[in-house]
């Protein structure tokens, strides 16, 4: 993540996960919306049909959805604090995850 508020070469990085771990998010991360209602909340959707829920300062996701049916995720943003919408490849519908339900 980088931060574009501050000019300069400050990043940070995240390892969502290793050849030996298959536990953390994979394939290519298509898609990241930070939320704007608590700042540090960060979803990360990937071409691997998944959405990670990342929190500044924690190693590993917080949460995670998946739905076999998707397609890859291509567009996420937040509706609020606890409800985001995703956009897919080869998929005519927007999902909207509710994190309460996670």
């Amino acid at each position: 993540t980088f931060d574009i508020h501050r000019p300069g070469r400050q990043t940070s990085e995240r390892l969502l996960c290793t050849r030996k771990d298959k536990s953390g998010q994979r394939g290519l991360i298509s898609a990241l919306a930070e939320c704007p209602e608590r700042p540090g909340l960060l979803a990360a959707g990937s071409y691997g049909r998944s959405i990670h829920f990342y929190t500044e300062g924690q190693r590993g996701c917080t949460a995670w959805c998946k739905d076999p049916t998707m397609g890859g995720v291509t567009q996420l943003t937040w509706m609020s604090d606890l409800e985001v919408a995703s956009g897919h490849r080869k998929d005519g519908q927007i999902r909207v995850w509710d994190l309460r339900n996670l």
